[in-house]
């Protein structure tokens, strides 16, 4: 047989050494550290690896294809449950809900019902055939009840408990980390449920879920190690009292949040597959394979905001890709605007399609791994896999999941991770769009509050959006306007170096309409007609842009000028380092790269609002 030849036999090979060799003469004086990744999971990842970097990782060739479908019909190599998220206030109109989403590319249907009591589940799940689509819950403190009814329910609609798919979405041991209630109800309630699921071979009844971890600013190895602590403390509560450990990890699913992070979520969804499957045959199931476990992803309320939502659908398709490649089973997709609105029929449309859009027309469905060997996503997910598995092994040693969580360590790790999250969104080191960069200030915000988190953040979970602390920047402000005033109206002064007064003027611009001024570019020169017009104009501040030279030269002259006529604030973009001069001078500060956003536009807000 002929040896195959290579697709491209005039571009040599090139090594790692080469490759570093020839970066560091294009780099000059750059470091080469700037060019790699810094991650809060607390390794530095390489621009770029070779197959050499890699062959030791042949460990991970379990993970490999282990998802491929045998049963389709329809020639796909991969399949994943498309889920409809509805959160069930009435059943009428949620059973309107789901029948909807089912004619229009559901296939399943995950229902919220974790506040209500007393569900009417004859209303609730009212021509829906329940053999013929998956139908999960995120049950509350009704759960037992509920599962024996839904079954008694399908038993009635000619369809037995070994038809039914889905999910049963109840997790004592994870509900105390985010409520800090310890409900003895809830653990016999477990075992009920999880004896009656244990009946079922594709409805699951143990749901580890990593989400409150996830939405309280966790990194991708805290959110797996801490989820896997979860998984071992519900297992030991429940071989403990008689269950199997075959039995109980069979019944076992994960339910994860996706994050933002595209490569690092693919390769976490990999490693918590590989390290369940350790902890399986660590319980004796030694045939135990990473692809057995049932994994729900959905996009996590961490990085989604009420400012600019349409962004929203931009974040959960990136999101949703991750999970697919990363290897889910079931994918659940919330609307757009469902964290401070009710969902209506556009944003649940766009929240399905985004799920068929990638398999009907980007053919995810089509590639049975597209992980598998990537020397990139192969070594994340070897790092995710050992710094995890070491987390996991401390926590351990403290006794377990709820041992280190009543001594806090399980949320001062949280918090030590979430504090260098926020300060990097706080200072715009992270843009996040629509939030701390590209800001509307225009747009009309929904009637919504902003989620802060817990009320006792030293004991609990504190599930919160990243951009939280913007929302409210922006909140404060439309109020300010709803009082009666006007918006507050920054005139970007552009003087001098034309090319530096642009650059600074589109900085300025994008950092102010972060908290909902309308800004304003103009060129004038101190004392002139033209400076005089835009003073007319009330501004609520000006904000001087040129180079450094043109404000030692000119700042001062201004400012005293500035002074006779206006008493809002007088702003210099850019760093104060060099600017002897200018630092003396009328103003009342400098905004610039380095700046604290967050802070410097609030301490802007109280000076412009005082006693609002």
């Amino acid at each position: 047989m002929q040896e195959p030849q290579p697709m491209f036999p005039h571009f040599h090979p090139v090594s790692k050494k080469d490759w570093l060799a020839k970066l560091k003469e294009d780099l000059k004086d750059k470091s080469y550290n700037e060019l790699q990744w810094h991650t809060y999971e607390g390794f530095n990842v390489e621009p770029y690896y070779t197959r050499s970097e890699v062959s030791q990782l042949d460990y991970l060739q379990q993970l490999h294809n282990t998802l491929v479908t045998s049963t389709s019909t329809q020639g796909s190599a991969r399949e994943w449950v498309n889920n409809q998220y509805i959160r069930v206030k009435n059943e009428k109109n949620a059973n309107a809900v789901a029948l909807e989403a089912l004619n229009n590319g559901a296939e399943g249907l995950y229902f919220d019902v974790s506040k209500l009591q007393d569900i009417k589940l004859g209303i609730l799940l009212k021509d829906i055939k329940l053999n013929y689509c998956s139908v999960s819950f995120l049950a509350g403190s009704q759960a037992d009840q509920l599962l024996s009814a839904y079954i008694r329910y399908a038993k009635e609609q000619g369809v037995q408990a070994e038809e039914l798919n889905g999910i049963f979405n109840f997790d004592p041991i994870g509900e105390i980390a985010e409520s800090g209630l310890i409900d003895s109800d809830h653990f016999s309630s477990f075992a009920s449920v999880t004896s009656k699921t244990g009946r079922m071979p594709h409805f699951y009844g143990i749901t580890i879920n990593t989400d409150s971890f996830h939405d309280s600013g966790a990194s991708a190895v805290q959110e797996i190690a801490f989820g896997l602590n979860l998984a071992v403390s519900n297992l030991d509560h429940l071989t403990d009292g008689g269950m199997s450990a075959a039995d109980a990890i069979d019944n076992l699913c994960f339910s994860v949040s996706i994050g933002t992070s595209y490569f690092m979520e693919i390769a976490k969804l990999r490693a918590i597959r590989w390290l369940f499957a350790k902890i399986a045959n660590s319980y004796g199931l030694t045939d135990y394979q990473p692809g057995q476990l049932y994994i729900h992803a959905r996009p996590d309320t961490w990085s989604a905001s009420i400012l600019d939502p349409h962004v929203n659908m931009l974040r959960y398709t990136t999101q949703a890709m991750s999970a697919i490649i990363g290897g889910c089973n079931a994918l659940s997709i919330p609307p757009f605007d469902s964290s401070f609105a009710e969902p209506s029929a556009f944003s649940r449309r766009i929240s399905r399609n985004i799920s068929s859009i990638l398999k009907e027309e980007a053919y995810f469905d089509k590639v049975a791994d597209a992980a598998a060997g990537s020397y990139y996503i192969e070594t994340l997910t070897d790092r995710l896999i050992t710094a995890s598995w070491a987390l996991f092994l401390q926590v351990e040693e403290k006794g377990g999941f709820s041992r280190a969580f009543e001594k806090g360590f399980i949320q001062e790790e949280l918090r030590r991770v979430r504090k260098d999250k926020l300060q990097d969104i706080n200072t715009r080191k992270q843009k996040l769009v629509g939030v701390n960069a590209y800001a509307n200030a225009e747009e009309k915000l929904p009637k919504s509050s902003t989620s802060t988190g817990s009320a006792d953040q030293e004991k609990l979970l504190s599930p919160q959006r990243r951009g939280a602390a913007y929302e409210n920047l922006r909140v404060r402000t439309e109020a300010y306007i709803a009082a009666g005033h006007e918006r507050p109206l920054a005139i970007l002064l552009q003087f001098g170096d034309a090319a530096m007064g642009r650059a600074r003027s589109a900085f300025a611009s994008d950092f102010l309409r972060c908290a909902g001024f309308a800004t304003q570019e103009a060129h004038a020169q101190p004392q002139s007609s033209q400076l005089n017009q835009l003073l007319q104009q009330r501004p609520s501040i000006i904000v001087c842009c040129s180079s450094d030279a043109d404000y030692e030269a000119q700042v001062p002259e201004l400012a005293d000028y500035v002074r006779k006529f206006f008493n809002g604030l007088l702003l210099v973009a850019g760093r104060p380092d060099s600017m002897k001069e200018v630092k003396h001078a009328a103003i009342d500060g400098f905004i610039h790269l380095k700046s604290d956003a967050l802070d410097v536009l609030t301490e802007i807000q109280d000076k412009l609002f005082g006693e609002e």
